[in-house]
């Protein structure tokens, strides 16, 4: 099965609309397209999903959903008219809900993973952590003053009346003016703040799948910023997956957490999140796998598959028997 449930549009920071998504999957022979827009967080909306977009985003994708489901091969052909007809494709509905989202993301109840609520809209829920926040009385007591930190005007870096968020995706710039500044040149306590709020992702997002585990590694290859076999830094990556493995089980789920490839087709790692030995730690744990591509350009749909499905071996994960996986609407390509 070929799918892909991490997908954004223009109506975040995509670079493609909804149709050119579909007419990529058509045109590749995917299974499975979900779309994914980034919930909107008022303290930063310059890659979210407006308030009124986010009703539009809803609107399209149910309505491209709607159209497979009655005619697969006129919806296929209508998206991809140069493409000949293969075979149906089922579109999902979803959102990556950011750990500082403003409003709860809401899954349908009869989710693609998990029930959700009688008024819930979404098919499913990925949560993720794309900046993590320091207050200003967390940062004067690291710190011991405040009447020199300035805001350094780095994308990546948000101040706020109450506090910094700190972005561990956008901009290199960001996390090493972080580091130096902020953190005082300990690399290790800006992974340990990082994990520390990681760890609440299904706690706080009420998550389907955990999104892109350890994104603070997205320039680590060429920028070395963390030593990710320290002890400080396994120490503070396990205390994080304790926490959620133990939200997911909480609530009867299985904890599951998606292999990401979007920072291979964005060229800033040649291998996917979380690291190899992230993955290996997840095995032992219990947990399951699930690939996403992150995509932000239509021509990268698929992009790092195979490099993604070799990790995953490598780790000692084999796909599921789809037959055990019958609580699901379609049957997915998951890694136990």
């Amino acid at each position: 099965m070929k799918q892909n449930l991490h997908t954004h549009t223009t109506y975040c920071d995509g670079n493609n609309s909804i149709p050119e998504m579909i007419r990529s999957a058509v045109e590749k022979d995917f299974d499975v397209l979900g779309f994914s827009g980034h919930s909107f967080t008022s303290f930063d909306k310059s890659y979210c999903m407006s308030e009124d977009g986010t009703k539009e985003y809803i609107d399209s994708v149910l309505a491209a959903k709607h159209f497979f489901e009655k005619d697969p091969e006129l919806a296929a052909n209508f998206y991809a008219y140069m493409t000949e007809y293969k075979k149906p494709l089922r579109l999902f509905l979803g959102i990556e809900q950011d750990l500082y989202a403003d409003e709860p993301a809401l899954r349908c109840p009869k989710g693609l993973f998990n029930p959700g609520y009688k008024d819930g809209v979404f098919d499913y829920v990925i949560g993720s952590t794309h900046a993590f926040f320091l207050s200003w009385a967390d940062i004067e007591e690291m710190n011991g003053k405040l009447h020199d930190f300035r805001d350094p005007m780095i994308e990546g870096v948000e101040f706020d009346f109450e506090g910094v968020y700190l972005y561990v995706d956008n901009k290199p710039e960001a996390i090493g003016w972080a580091i130096e500044k902020v953190f005082r040149g300990d690399a290790m306590a800006f992974a340990e703040r990082y994990f520390l709020d990681e760890g609440r992702i299904m706690d706080d997002t009420d998550c389907d799948f955990v999104g892109h585990f350890d994104l603070l590694l997205k320039y680590n290859e060429t920028k070395h910023y963390f030593d990710e076999t320290s002890l400080r830094y396994k120490k503070a990556r396990d205390m994080a997956l304790e926490r959620i493995f133990g939200s997911f089980r909480a609530k009867g789920r299985r904890p599951l957490f998606e292999v990401n490839t979007g920072a291979m087709a964005k060229g800033y790692r040649t291998v996917p999140y979380p690291s190899a030995d992230t993955l290996r730690m997840i095995k032992e744990m219990g947990g399951q796998l699930i690939i996403n591509s992150d995509c932000h350009k239509a021509e990268k749909l698929d992009h790092g598959f195979a490099e993604a499905k070799s990790a995953i071996e490598k780790a000692g994960f084999v796909r599921a028997d789809t037959e055990s996986l019958s609580d699901l609407l379609v049957p997915l390509d998951i890694y136990i």
